[in-house]
């Protein structure tokens, strides 16, 4: 039941390399994510439903325990 996500996560659901997240949030097309735990991105299963709008992906469904 995983309501947070990293990084690698986050691109594994979208379908997408982890450096085009990394790359969209640098140059401000994405906003960052809000928690930072030990200096590393923690996204909302909110905050990748805005990239997937962001990068044109469509998510089959919500991950098992991720809340909307």
């Amino acid at each position: 039941m995983n309501t947070h996500f990293l990084l690698g996560e986050a691109a594994r659901l979208l379908k997408i390399k982890p450096y085009r997240i990394a790359y969209a949030i640098s140059v401000e097309l994405i906003p960052d994510a809000k928690l930072r735990i030990s200096n590393k991105r923690v996204f909302t299963f909110e905050e990748i439903e805005k990239m997937a709008v962001h990068f044109g992906v469509e998510l089959k469904k919500k991950p098992a325990g991720a809340t909307s």
